[in-house]
């Protein structure tokens, strides 16, 4: 699939948008980006998040139906996370946790707590598997991101960035600030290629913004 690299491309999410279905061709990207115009979507008021996939090329965006499948499935998943949340492996600080590696990283049955925010980096792939993130603001680096019941708790933002030449550079999401609402991320996005293996779902986001590097394709 190839989809054409373009600079600071923001995807923004008006909060009350009544589309639940967007797909924005490479053309089309690529004319929005040319004129200043931002490229947006918004989950329905009813959706339980975002779904977002690349395929032959074209940026598409959905909301997560909170009735679907896919919904109550992704929502038991993080239920039986928070189950354990008293056993998993925890590592807290006052302020912030700032952990990066070379080449992956592997967090599986993590628990990562601060009060202010949390940066995890990878120079190749960033896995979190059954994991908890809590902080006001999250940031996750890595050439792939790949993310397995990655409960997220208190967060007001979170950013997944691609390494340095990487084709998404950024994916900058808005969660729901209400209690009631569990938000959750679950999908691998290759940041570098600009690919995500079939979808990626972020229960609870309220708002998401991307920005492509530019002059050369995406492709899979």
């Amino acid at each position: 699939m190839t989809i054409q690299r373009l600079a600071f491309i923001t995807l923004c999410v008006p909060l009350f948008s009544v589309a639940k279905n967007q797909t924005f061709t490479a053309d089309e990207v690529a004319r929005y980006a040319a004129e200043g115009m931002p490229l947006s979507y918004a989950a329905g008021k009813k959706d339980a998040g975002i779904i977002l996939s690349v395929k032959d090329g074209a940026l598409s965006f959905k909301g997560l139906s909170a009735s679907s499948g896919a919904s109550k499935k992704i929502k038991m998943a993080y239920k039986q996370v928070m189950r354990k949340k008293s056993s998993l492996s925890k590592m807290s600080a006052g302020r912030s946790i700032n952990f990066g590696s070379g080449k992956d990283s592997v967090n599986a049955g993590s628990y990562h707590s601060a009060r202010e925010e949390i940066n995890l980096s990878a120079g190749q792939t960033m896995i979190i598997k059954s994991g908890i993130l809590e902080a006001p603001i999250i940031s996750l680096t890595g050439s792939v991101i790949d993310l397995t019941a990655c409960c997220v708790i208190k967060s007001q933002s979170l950013q997944l960035k691609g390494i340095y030449g990487s084709a998404i550079k950024a994916i900058n999401i808005t969660f729901s600030q209400s209690p009631s609402v569990s938000c959750m991320l679950q999908g691998t996005i290759d940041m570098y290629a600009g690919t995500i293996e079939k979808e990626f779902i972020i229960l609870g986001a309220t708002e998401i913004s991307i920005v492509v590097d530019q002059n050369e394709d995406l492709s899979a």
